[in-house]
């Protein structure tokens, strides 16, 4: 397996966003549940990065939701590059992780 060029993964700084005007809250609606989450509009403020040639041993690890922190979540999205070439396509493995700090 190559470097992803397909679709790779772009991450933006959460502390360019401004999560007021940026944000908007929608319905994940599935057959097995109901979420809220944030769709993000691009704003020239904002800080984008993408990992270009990510190899499968690369691991991101990055900040979904926090309850406390709404704010402090990491926007992050698939992107397709201009002039990139497709060496092989994106495949991913989602592990998600609940965090309990047992203050509260």
């Amino acid at each position: 397996m190559g470097p992803v060029a397909d679709w790779a993964m772009a991450y933006c700084d959460p502390n360019t966003v401004d999560f007021e005007k940026d944000t908007i809250e929608v319905d994940d609606v599935s057959a097995s549940y109901v979420n809220e989450q944030f769709n993000i509009h691009y704003n020239p403020n904002q800080s984008w990065y993408y990992v270009p040639d990510q190899l499968p041993f690369e691991a991101m690890v990055f900040k979904q939701f926090d309850s406390r922190s709404p704010k402090s979540a990491v926007p992050h999205c698939a992107t397709q590059p201009e002039n990139e070439s497709i060496a092989s396509r994106r495949e991913s493995i989602e592990v998600r992780a609940l965090v309990f700090d047992g203050l509260s």
